[in-house]
């Protein structure tokens, strides 16, 4: 995920991490794509969202590199649609087991499922995809 090594813990322990930080990844892709659909709704240039928090304290490279697949509607795969979706259903479990709201989650979920649903191929393609989820269809 990153560019270090966190010693977590016992065995196990590396596993719940890497769901939490999964549950991270998954929560700034969703929140990048409402954001770009809003400003598309709104009818404005995407590109103007990511330009607008470009170097103040919520930018990050992932959401930049998100939000471009998003706008082009190119999503080559660095984390798959299906397999992130997957993860999703099993922090929603997680966060139940923990006696954590689910709320958030459970719509993560939710928009992922209506992108697969929506797409040919989504085996193929990227988390970014998820946009799709979002879009009003006729």
């Amino acid at each position: 995920m990153g560019r270090k090594t966190v010693w977590a813990g016992e065995a196990g322990t590396g596993s719940r991490l890497k769901m939490a930080c999964n549950a991270w990844l998954i929560s700034i892709s969703v929140g990048t794509a409402q954001s770009i659909a809003l400003a598309r709704g709104l009818g404005l240039d995407p590109q103007l969202f990511l330009d607008a928090v470009d170097g103040g304290p919520m930018d990050t490279p992932y959401a930049k590199m998100k939000g471009k697949n998003m706008i082009t509607g190119e999503h080559p795969v660095s984390f798959g649609l299906t397999g992130a979706t997957k993860d999703a259903v099993l922090i929603q479990a997680a966060l139940q087991a923990a006696g954590v709201s689910d709320r958030f989650d459970a719509a993560a979920v939710e928009t992922m499922q209506l992108a697969i649903d929506r797409l040919p191929d989504p085996g193929a393609v990227d988390l970014s995809a998820l946009i799709v989820g979002l879009e009003q269809r006729d």
